[in-house]
């Protein structure tokens, strides 16, 4: 067997994967623009304060590409920018009912980060974020305070 017929059989079994992500990249243009306008729908939360949290996690919200066989969006916020809302906020344990109500309803991508501000004003809940949340451990994402604020 030949070097060419090698690569015509490896070509001849790829071909569809091949097609699919060729697909998915030339239809980036169309389902991109899309996904960077992504909208949490913050307009529809009941209370000022509710839309003002939504809207600040909207503004650090990013498209990200997972990228496996085919690339798919998806949205994530860095911890320095859930630090940068709590403080910038004065997100505090009165907001606790506001952000657990958002991190049972509306699009996923804000109940996630809702739940990631909820986990901060309530170290007590064991969950996901838990070594990020605990005041005890070093990991913590407030150990250093708000800037310009005292620690808490």
């Amino acid at each position: 067997m030949s070097k060419a017929d090698r690569i015509v059989g490896v070509l001849r079994r790829w071909r569809i994967p091949l097609g699919l992500g060729a697909v998915a990249l030339l239809s980036m243009p169309l389902w991109l623009p899309r996904c960077a306008s992504y909208d949490l729908g913050c307009s529809e939360q009941p209370t000022a304060r509710s839309q003002e949290i939504c809207e600040a996690l909207a503004e650090h919200t990013e498209i990200s590409l997972a990228a496996k066989s085919i690339p798919l969006p998806g949205w994530h916020t860095e911890l320095s920018a859930l630090k940068a809302i709590y403080c910038d906020l004065g997100i505090n344990a009165n907001d606790a009912p506001e952000l657990k109500r958002m991190s049972r309803r509306g699009p996923q991508a804000l109940a996630f980060l809702a739940l990631d501000l909820w986990e901060l004003v309530t170290p007590s809940a064991p969950t996901f974020m838990s070594q990020r949340t605990n005041p005890q451990d070093p990991n913590y994402l407030l150990k250093d305070g708000c800037p310009g604020k005292s620690a808490r």
